[in-house]
């Protein structure tokens, strides 16, 4: 709802904050939400829980652009093509100038490796996890790449 650090609320509160922002959500758009992806990518077994119960399923990213970092367009450039590859999740924010001069590039590179952009929900229809994927967690469908040149994950 506020983009807060959920892991640092009570859980009675991170309820609440979730369950507000899906409520809202689906009220204003007429759209079930089924997706979740926790702000910062903080999160713990409270919030899997929480979001679980809600009925969503949690979404994490492979590669972080690390445009909500500062980096510049191409820092950006740098980030993502570094970890594309099938099947890559990429955490990008559609208000940064840089990402979106970034993308101009991005976007024919993509074609280059005959990759394609998608929706998560196109990407979880076309490629789901497999159940050994599944049972391995986060870690089971690909470790984060570290962002070129700062060694955050």
């Amino acid at each position: 709802m506020t983009h807060q650090d959920l892991v640092a609320m009570a859980p009675v509160q991170a309820f609440e904050e979730i369950y507000r922002a899906k409520q809202l959500i689906e009220r204003d758009s007429g759209q079930r939400v089924e997706l979740f992806r926790p702000p910062y990518g903080a999160h713990d077994r409270i919030v899997d829980t929480i979001v679980h119960r809600l009925g969503m399923l949690e979404i994490m990213w492979s590669v972080d652009s690390a445009d909500s970092l500062g980096a510049n367009y191409a820092g950006v450039i740098r980030n993502v093509t570094h970890g594309l590859h099938p099947g890559a999740i990429i955490e990008m924010h559609e208000n940064r100038g840089q990402t979106i001069r970034a993308l101009t590039r991005l976007l024919p590179e993509l074609r280059r490796r005959h990759l394609h952009s998608v929706s998560v929900l196109s990407l979880l229809a076309t490629d789901p996890p497999s159940p050994a994927q599944l049972r391995r967690g986060e870690a089971g469908c690909g470790q984060p790449t570290r962002i070129a040149g700062r060694g955050v994950e």
